[in-house]
C-alpha cells in the first residue's frame, strides 16, 4: 500500500480512491498471470493527505507520543504559546499605531491653533495681506487633509499597516 503525505495540516478529510478489478472481467485471451498482476496493481491505494495549520494530524501526534512520551502535550503547548505570542504582538502593534495617530492629531491641532493665532495677530497689527496668506494657506492645507481622509480612507489604513 503506497501512501503520500504532505507536511501541511488542514481540517480537510483525505481522499482515497479505490478501484475494484475482478479477474473474471478480463477477456479470455489475457493470460492468468497478467490478470493477477493487473488485479494487484489496481488494488493498490494511493492516499494524499493535505493539512494546514500549526498542529500535526492526530495520528501523527499519537506517533510522536509513542516515540517520546509527552511529546504531544509539548507540541500542543508550543502551538498555544505561538498563538498567544501572535495575539499579543498584534495587540501591542494596534496600541502603538493608535498612540501614534493620537499624537499626530494633537500636534496637528497645536499647529492649527498656532497658525490661527498668527493670522489673528497679523490681522490685529494691520498686516492684512500676510494674515490672509497665512490663514488662507492654513485653511486650504487642513481642508485638503480632511477631504483626502474622507475620500480615500483605505489609503490611511494601508499606510498604518506598513
Amino acid at each position: 500500500m503506497a501512501k503520500k503525505k504532505n507536511s501541511q495540516n488542514s481540517s480537510k478529510p483525505s481522499k482515497t480512491k479505490k478501484t475494484e478489478v475482478k479477474q473474471n472481467s478480463f477477456p479470455d485471451e489475457v493470460p492468468e498471470e497478467l490478470k493477477q498482476e493487473i488485479v494487484l496493481a489496481a488494488k493498490r491505494e494511493v492516499k494524499t493527505v493535505i493539512r494546514q495549520g500549526p498542529l500535526p494530524a492526530p495520528e501523527d501526534l499519537e506517533a510522536y507520543n509513542n516515540i517520546i512520551p509527552g511529546a504531544a502535550e509539548r507540541i500542543l503547548q508550543m502551538a498555544e504559546k505561538e498563538q498567544s505570542f501572535v495575539h499579543n504582538h498584534t495587540d501591542v502593534n494596534s496600541k502603538e499605531r493608535y498612540s501614534g495617530i493620537k499624537r499626530a492629531q494633537i500636534f496637528a491641532l497645536i499647529i492649527v491653533f498656532a497658525l490661527l493665532g498668527t493670522t489673528a495677530y497679523l490681522g490685529y497689527i494691520g498686516q492684512g495681506v500676510p494674515a490672509g496668506i497665512v490663514g488662507g494657506t492654513s485653511l486650504v492645507a487642513v481642508s485638503q487633509i480632511i477631504v483626502k481622509q474622507w475620500i480615500n480612507p483605505s489609503d490611511n489604513k494601508s499606510d498604518n499597516n506598513k
